[in-house]
C-alpha cells in the first residue's frame, strides 16, 4: 500500500485534534476525581445556614432535632479513595462503606447495601466541598441539609 503525504498529514492533523478536544474533558474529570480523593470534615454552620426556614424554626424549639443533627451529623466525615471506595463516619461512630463513582459533576455512592445515594457537585477545590442533596417537593422526603458541606481535613 502506498500513502502520501497529503494523506498522512490528514490523519496526523485528525489525530491531533482529537487528543486535544477530548483531553481536557478527560484531565477535567480527572482533576475532580483527585481533588474528591481524602478525608472531608462536615461544617456545621453553612450547612444549617442553606435549610429551608421552617426547619431552621423547628431546630430552635426542638431539642430532639437538635439531638439528630448532632448524633448524626455532627463529627461527620466522608473518606475518598483512589480506588473508588468510600466510608461515611457518622457521630454516632456507626461507619458505612461502598463504592463512589463521579460522572459529569454527579457523585453517586453505593453503599454496601446496595442503597445508592446521589449528589450534585455544589463546589468542590482543594479545602470545600458543597454536595447539593437531590429535592423533593414531598415535605416528607425533604432532606434537612438542601447542600451539605465539608472541609478537607486530609
Amino acid at each position: 500500500m502506498k500513502y502520501s503525504i497529503h494523506k498522512i498529514s490528514k490523519l496526523f492533523t485528525v489525530i491531533c485534534f482529537t487528543v486535544v478536544i477530548f483531553n481536557p474533558i478527560y484531565g477535567q474529570s480527572n482533576s475532580q476525581e483527585n481533588l474528591l480523593v481524602g478525608v472531608w470534615s462536615f461544617s456545621e454552620a453553612p450547612s444549617i445556614d442553606k435549610m429551608d426556614q421552617d426547619i431552621k424554626d423547628d431546630l430552635a424549639v426542638s431539642t430532639q432535632l437538635q439531638e439528630h443533627i448532632t448524633a448524626f451529623y455532627s463529627g461527620r466525615q466522608l473518606m475518598f479513595t483512589n480506588e473508588g471506595a468510600f466510608s461515611i463516619l457518622l457521630g454516632t461512630g456507626q461507619r458505612l462503606d461502598g463504592q463512589w463513582s463521579l460522572n459529569t459533576g454527579t457523585l453517586t455512592m453505593l453503599d454496601t447495601s446496595g442503597v445508592t445515594t446521589t449528589y450534585q457537585i455544589g463546589g468542590l477545590d482543594a479545602t470545600n466541598l458543597v454536595l447539593i442533596a437531590p429535592t423533593s417537593n414531598d415535605l416528607a422526603s425533604r432532606t434537612l441539609f438542601p447542600e451539605l458541606y465539608f472541609i478537607k481535613s486530609q
